[in-house]
């Protein structure tokens, strides 16, 4: 598995720009929020769930916590407040792994950020504990919805098999 502060520098490095992962204050479900780390954090949620869809094994070693507007990897929200990347170096992705973050990427930087948070909506594991108001209680179980994502995500998947992307 990927430590998750390598996949979200590796996303980070993918928008240099912060076009998408900007520091633009939005306000959804009476939540004030930056738009670029909601979106870092959905990507990162959408990776996770997309990769185990496709290969049954989880792509990043973190836990994901049911927030109000989606999926959070509480230690990204808070260290990646101002989206800059903390170190160059993705020695521990490889390559195919890459490949697979870049199309995940590519695919959804046209969805808008309200989007991105229906989708991340959809997954029942967020759905199961979206309603906890203690941090414990919003701990999601990714592997126990496993096989209902090869189905919920098949469309994507095949968007991304039949995306043809150079690392």
């Amino acid at each position: 598995m990927l430590n998750k502060y390598d996949v979200a520098n590796f996303f980070l490095s993918l928008d240099p720009e912060r076009i998408l992962f900007n520091q633009k204050l939005i306000e959804k479900n009476n939540v004030v929020f930056y738009e670029g780390n909601a979106r870092l954090n959905k990507y990162m949620h959408l990776a996770q769930n997309i990769y185990l869809a496709m290969t049954g094994e989880l792509l990043i070693d973190a836990l994901f916590y049911a927030y109000d507007n989606g999926a959070v990897i509480p230690e990204i929200q808070k260290e990646y407040r101002m989206l800059s990347v903390k170190k160059n170096e993705y020695k521990n992705i490889s390559d195919s792994q890459k490949k697979f973050l870049i199309k995940l990427f590519e695919a959804f930087k046209n969805a808008s950020i309200d989007e991105i948070i229906d989708i991340d909506h959809e997954d029942n594991a967020w759905l199961e504990k979206c309603n906890s108001y203690t941090l414990e209680g919003q701990k999601m179980d990714t592997l126990a919805h496993a096989k209902e994502y090869k189905e919920q995500y098949a469309d994507i998947i095949k968007v991304l098999e039949r995306m043809e992307m150079a690392c």
